[in-house]
């Protein structure tokens, strides 16, 4: 969704893309016109693609909660950023038009079979006992 890959990329065997059917060649290029709409949308409200996904989430229903995953503590401020991304009827519907104008490829989960665990040592520690400081001053510290 943020346009950094496209049917080219390549991912570093190690890389759990390589399983997950919708980072298949060929679903990321029957994917792509949704990728430049929300990239042409960004564009124009000067942010990034990601920030766009997130704020269309928020203003679907006041339930829906994104919860986007991350270990970059630039992309979780990145990420906070959407709450501020305003989206007007034409860009929802926009979106929307995009979202139904095409059948999303690739499922979004590989086999169960075919998935490998990743150890928890490679995952980036954060202290969420701290988070709310964190959120009510707009300051992340590595922590």
């Amino acid at each position: 969704m943020t346009g950094a890959i496209n049917e080219s990329t390549t991912f570093d065997s190690t890389d759990f893309r390589n399983v997950v059917p919708r980072f298949a060649a060929e679903a990321r290029k029957a994917n792509q016109t949704l990728v430049e709409v929300l990239g042409r949308l960004a564009d124009k409200k000067k942010v990034t693609r990601a920030q766009i996904a997130i704020a269309w989430l928020l203003a679907q229903k006041p339930w829906i909660v994104p919860i986007p995953g991350t270990t970059i503590l630039n992309r979780l401020e990145e990420n906070l950023g959407a709450a501020a991304v305003e989206l007007t009827p034409d860009d929802l519907r926009e979106i929307e038009s995009a979202v139904s104008g095409i059948e999303v490829q690739g499922e979004r989960y590989p086999d169960a079979s075919s998935t490998t665990s990743r150890p928890l040592s490679r995952w980036r520690k954060f202290n969420l006992n701290a988070m709310p400081i964190q959120l009510a001053s707009g300051k992340f510290p590595h922590l």
